[in-house]
C-alpha cells in the first residue's frame, strides 16, 4: 500500500511543479462565505509548489481574525496563534512556522490543509508523515478545507482508514462542498 501512495505522491508532485496559478485557491477562499462567516483559522504556511496561503494569512490578520500556524516538533504538530508573519522562522522541512504563542484550544475553526492531491469525495493525499491526519482526528470541531491545484484534483484517490477527508476543497476558482 505504501508503494502505491509513494508512486501517487511522485506523480502529483511532478504535476504540481508546473502549476502556475498558485494564488487562485486563496483568492477564491477569501471571497467565500466560509471565510466571511468564520473568525478562527488554522492555516498552513505554503511552501514550494503548494497553493499559496500567505495573502490569506495577511488578509485574516488585517481583518482581525484569529490565525494559527503549525509548528512541527518530532512527531507532533501544534498550531500556535500568530499576530504577524514577521514572527515566523524556518522550521521543520524548511517551512515557515511560529516559534511560540498561544496554542489552539480545539474550539470551532476552519483548518486549511495542504495536500498533493484531493478527490471529489474530499479525500486527500498528503506528504506521508501523518501530521495532519493525526491532528484532524484529534480535533473534530474543525471545518476541514483543502487547497488543490486543478491538475491535482482526481476522480478518486487511494485512501487508508486513518486518512481524514475534507469538508470543502477549493480547486483553483471553484469550491466543492463534500
Amino acid at each position: 500500500m505504501s508503494t502505491i501512495k509513494a508512486e501517487l505522491r511522485k506523480k502529483y508532485k511532478d504535476l504540481r511543479s508546473s502549476y502556475n496559478n498558485k494564488k487562485s485557491c486563496e483568492n477564491s477562499f477569501i471571497r467565500s462565505d466560509l471565510y466571511k462567516n468564520n473568525n478562527v483559522f488554522l492555516i498552513y504556511a505554503s511552501f514550494g509548489s503548494e497553493p499559496e496561503t500567505f495573502d490569506l494569512i495577511q488578509k485574516a490578520l488585517d481583518d482581525k481574525k484569529t490565525v494559527y500556524l503549525p509548528r512541527v516538533y518530532k512527531d507532533t504538530m501544534t498550531f500556535y496563534q500568530i499576530f504577524n508573519t514577521e514572527e515566523l522562522v524556518k522550521g521543520s522541512f524548511g517551512i515557515k512556522e511560529p516559534v511560540t504563542g498561544t496554542v489552539y484550544d480545539g474550539s470551532k475553526a476552519v483548518c486549511i490543509v495542504p495536500g498533493l492531491a484531493f478527490d471529489k469525495s474530499g479525500n486527500r493525499l498528503g506528504y506521508g508523515k501523518g501530521y495532519y491526519d493525526r491532528f484532524l482526528c484529534n480535533n473534530p470541531n474543525l471545518i476541514k478545507v483543502g487547497f488543490c491545484a486543478k491538475c491535482c484534483f482526481a476522480e478518486e484517490i487511494f485512501t487508508q482508514s486513518n486518512d481524514i477527508p475534507m469538508n470543502y476543497i477549493f480547486v483553483d476558482d471553484s469550491i466543492i462542498g463534500i
